[in-house]
């Protein structure tokens, strides 16, 4: 399972509310969450591309 989106405002709370519920179901993750303010930069675009390898080995 991974976690990856983007956000506008607050800071992607969404994105670590989400990595909190797995946590409490007992989900492990195949990586850190992947997020990016609004559109991906290339940092964001790598980092996402560099998760969907972990996930793909995983």
């Amino acid at each position: 399972v991974a976690i990856f989106g983007s956000y506008a405002w607050n800071q992607g709370d969404w994105i670590e509310n989400w990595k909190k519920r797995f946590d409490e179901a007992g989900i492990k993750l195949a990586a850190d969450p992947v997020k990016a303010y609004s559109y991906p930069d290339d940092d964001a675009l790598e980092a996402c591309k560099k998760l969907g390898e972990t996930v793909a080995k995983a």
